[in-house]
């Protein structure tokens, strides 16, 4: 969209997992982009990981594809 629409001086603002998008972004796009906000957003450290971060107490379901609540939990 940066380019697409050929858009300068960017503020990018970003929540939750949206914080990692916001840094790649900036990192492709870096003379596009004037500010980030990040609000409640996850911005990793080199060699971080989002589960080691974030720790949920809710069951969790684990398949080939993702790792999520259980059904009976997500109705």
């Amino acid at each position: 969209m940066l380019f697409y629409e050929d858009l300068q001086d960017v503020v990018l603002v970003g929540t939750s997992a949206g914080g990692m998008v916001l840094c790649k972004a900036a990192e492709l796009a870096r003379e596009r982009v004037a500010r980030l906000v990040f609000v409640d957003a996850l911005a990793l450290l080199p060699g971080e990981q989002v589960g080691r971060i974030v720790q949920r107490a809710a069951p969790r379901e684990t398949t080939a594809l993702a790792t999520g609540p259980t059904q009976a939990d997500a109705a």
